[in-house]
Formats: C-alpha cells, sequence, structure tokens
C-alpha cells in the first residue's frame, strides 16, 4: 500500500513538473550507491529518486506520511541529503498544513507537493497557488452593495467615502463591507482610490446602469394578524403614500428576519398583515416610515398591474 502511494506520488510529481516547467523530467530511482550514504532509517521514511534539473542534480525524497515529520525534522533530513550527497535535497508529500508550508518557506528548506507548490530555492524557483481574485463574489448583487448604490442615489453622496466608514454607515463588519465594494467594482459602479470609493456616474446615469444587475429587497413574504408598532410601509402601502394609488385594503409592510422573528405568529394565508422579509434593514434608506422610493420600484417592478407600472415610471423620473 505504502509503495503503491509513493508511485502515484511520483506519477502526479511528473504531471507536474510538466505542466508547469514544460520539460518532461527524467526522474528514477536512485541507485544504492546514493542510498548507501545516507542514514538506514531514512530508507524507511522516504522514497528517492534522482533527476537532473537544469544542470543540477537533484534528490528527490519522496513521502506520503508526512503528518509525523514536522518542518524542523524535514530541514534537518534534507541537510544530511545534501551533504552526504552532494545532491540538492527536495522534500516531496502529497498533502501539508498551511501552516506548516509557511514554516518551510520560512526555514528555506526546498519542498514540492505536486499539484500545489513548488519551493526551491536552491534552484531559484518559487512556485505558488495562484490566488483567484473576486472568487467569493457571486452574479447576484449582494443586499449591502445595493444599498451602497441607493443610499448614494436617494440619500446622501458617498463618493469619497472610505470602506471604514461605509462600515460604521450600515452597520455590518468590514469583510461584508469589502465584499460588496469589490462587488461594484468588478460590475464598473466604483472604483477605489487610496480606499476611498469613487462612482463612475452619477443620478440617472448610474440607476440606468446599475438597475438591470439590482434585484428585488424582498426575500419572502408572510402574513399576520399581530399587531406592529412603527411598521415601515412597503408594496401597495407604500405606493398609496408616494402616488395617486390607492390602497388595495391590505396593510403591507417590510422588516428583516430579524425583526420578523420578534413578530407573534406568522403564516402563508393571505390574512392579515403582507409582512415583507427584506435582505436587508428598509431603515437604511428610510426613517420616515415607508420604504425607499428605489427599493419599492425594485420590490414592484414585475408587477403585472398596469397602473403600478405607470406610477413606477413616475417614482424613477424623480431621480435627478
Amino acid at each position: 500500500m505504502i509503495k503503491s502511494k509513493k508511485k502515484d506520488l511520483l506519477t502526479k510529481l511528473k504531471s507536474y513538473t510538466q505542466q508547469i516547467i514544460g520539460v518532461d523530467l527524467q526522474i528514477e530511482e536512485a541507485d544504492h550507491h546514493t542510498t548507501d550514504l545516507l542514514p538506514i532509517f531514512m530508507s524507511d521514511t522516504y522514497k528517492f529518486c534522482h533527476v537532473n534539473w537544469m544542470g543540477h542534480d537533484v534528490l528527490l525524497c519522496m513521502s506520503t506520511d508526512s503528518a509525523d515529520l514536522s518542518p524542523g525534522k524535514i530541514s534537518k533530513h534534507m541537510e544530511i541529503v545534501n551533504k552526504r550527497t552532494g545532491m540538492t535535497a527536495v522534500f516531496v508529500t502529497d498533502e501539508m498544513k498551511s501552516y506548516n508550508i509557511q514554516r518551510m518557506i520560512n526555514s528555506r528548506t526546498d519542498f514540492m507537493i505536486p499539484g500545489k507548490q513548488m519551493f526551491i530555492p536552491s534552484l531559484l524557483l518559487d512556485i505558488r497557488p495562484i490566488k483567484q481574485k473576486n472568487v467569493d463574489l457571486g452574479i447576484t448583487v449582494p443586499p449591502i452593495a445595493q444599498c451602497i448604490v441607493l443610499y448614494h442615489l436617494e440619500v446622501v453622496s458617498l463618493q469619497g467615502k472610505m470602506l471604514k466608514e461605509l462600515q460604521e454607515l450600515f452597520m455590518v463588519s468590514y469583510a461584508t463591507i469589502d465584499r460588496a465594494v469589490r462587488w461594484l467594482e468588478k460590475q464598473e459602479l466604483i472604483t477605489r482610490n487610496e480606499g476611498r470609493i469613487s462612482f463612475f456616474l452619477n443620478g440617472i446615469d448610474l440607476w440606468k446602469k446599475a438597475v438591470s444587475i439590482l434585484s428585488s429587497p424582498i426575500e419572502k413574504i408572510v402574513y399576520t394578524t399581530s399587531a406592529i408598532d412603527h411598521p415601515t410601509l412597503s408594496g401597495n402601502s407604500a405606493m398609496a403614500e408616494y402616488t395617486m394609488m390607492n390602497e388595495d385594503g391590505m396593510l403591507h409592510v417590510a422588516m428583516t428576519r430579524q425583526q420578523m422573528k420578534q413578530l407573534g405568529e406568522t403564516h402563508t394565508v393571505e390574512d392579515g398583515t403582507v409582512v415583507e422579509i427584506w435582505r436587508y434593514s428598509p431603515e437604511l434608506l428610510s426613517n420616515n416610515g415607508v420604504v425607499d422610493k428605489l427599493s419599492l420600484y425594485l420590490s414592484l417592478k414585475d408587477d403585472k398591474d398596469e397602473r403600478i407600472q405607470m406610477e413606477l415610471e413616475n417614482l424613477i423620473n424623480e431621480i435627478k
């Protein structure tokens, strides 16, 4: 089983070096003249292979069970190989904890992890995994990213704000703000200069570019017969406040999931107050007891009612 694992490691190594440096290295098992120079215990720990690499004789010290080998012990073993054989010793393993990798780098011990990393300072090689930028960013707009755009359009300009200021304004973690800003950068809505955000467009031009990638703030709709203190009007109730439309006979309110938990019983039967559970707090963009106009637009833009569509257009015409 151990021999099979080491054979698999050797196969991975050959494939990895071919992929990285484009050369099919002729790796051969080290002969007994070489291994006889080394302590017996090392033959139980490593499989030794010889390769001529860029004019250097390299002895690959391969281990498939490095859990018991500390970076300090590996470094000492490689030093023994260097001194006794006169070859460049390179530790090869199939996996290693990230903190041990860093310790190996700090001690400048030559090592390879096929498919992941190659650090051989003796041959001036340092090939690490490429960190892909923004891999944590999805397609859908993050809630706080949407808040940043709408706040800038409706409340007050955020031009020149630092991320720390945005974090405090929207009361979220720094990681959440950073992710939101990176998403907006990816969509080419903003840029960063010396840590301060800057919008490429403003007013109606910004809205026209952003509207197609913004989404309804509504995550879910439930109903309740419980009394709601200081509700924030949404949906048709908000339209009745902002336009000439009449209410539909039901109270529509918006709140966060956390606020919903403070209500009494909720249900999915259309009875009582319509409760829209929002992805962000409606109070971030409005404090007058009615949701902001642009979030309202986004929540109703797919409504089939022609009267609602006409009034929504009037709301948008107010953007300067």
